[in-house]
């Protein structure tokens, strides 16, 4: 089995599509600070502290060796990885799966129908 220090380690040598790495690569010091939802400002006061536990489920099919392969959507699991983060939520495999179908990626990580049936009961459990 992988090591989730592993996985986080994978997914960040995936390339990006062309256009997405050069901005990417830009991300300024700021834009790493957490993030804070905006609500209207007629909700913005009934804004109610969120105390559940926080959980992620992110799958990326690109359809590898097909010939209706897509070019992205691995990337965009782990611009999102970063994105959960930065909203606060954990990062440890208590907290964050991640299925995606690149050839390098274990098995039990693929995004199967069982894998992510597996992923969706264990986010609602």
């Amino acid at each position: 089995q992988i090591s989730w220090v592993e996985t986080m380690a994978f997914l960040k040598t995936l390339p990006f599509c062309c256009c997405e790495a050069s901005k990417a690569s830009k991300v300024s010091a700021a834009a790493a600070a957490p993030l804070e939802p905006s609500l209207p400002p007629s909700r913005a006061a009934a804004r109610v502290p969120l105390t559940g536990r926080k959980r992620s489920l992110l799958v990326g099919i690109n359809y590898f060796g097909s010939e209706n392969e897509l070019h992205g959507c691995v990337a965009d699991v782990h611009r999102m990885l970063d994105l959960l983060s930065r909203f606060g939520f954990p990062e440890d495999e208590r907290h964050r799966r991640v299925l995606v179908d690149s050839p390098q990626w274990p098995k039990h990580l693929q995004p199967t129908l069982e894998n992510m049936r597996d992923g969706i009961a264990w986010l609602v459990a």
